[in-house]
């Protein structure tokens, strides 16, 4: 599989090796908040591409796409452990749509 960025030909980002550094510079914030703001390279673009999405990339799962908004405002805010719980929020959801669609499958 692989995930939603990759398939808009982008790159993926780690987001959990980007909050876990000991140090984050000024200017790898500001390329976060950039990566953050865009539904291809945000944390929920960086789950699998079967997840379905509106035309901007943003998860058509409710859930998925507010917690997507949640981990963008925490990035702009650099508050981490906020961002973390969101982002394991997001990988869990999005574990949880990707099983529903495989068993309809």
């Amino acid at each position: 599989m692989q995930t939603y960025a990759e398939s808009k030909a982008e790159n993926p980002f780690d987001w959990n090796e980007f909050l876990n550094k000991k140090h984050i510079s000024k200017r790898e914030w500001k390329e976060a908040e950039v990566l953050s703001s865009n539904w291809v390279t945000c944390a929920c673009g960086n789950q699998c591409d079967i997840i379905p999405r509106e035309f901007g990339g943003n998860p058509k799962d409710l859930q998925l796409a507010c917690f997507g908004l949640d981990f963008n405002f925490q990035i702009k805010q650099r508050d981490i452990e906020e961002a973390k719980d969101t982002l394991r929020l997001i990988e869990e959801r999005s574990a949880q749509v990707i099983a529903e669609i495989k068993s309809k499958q």
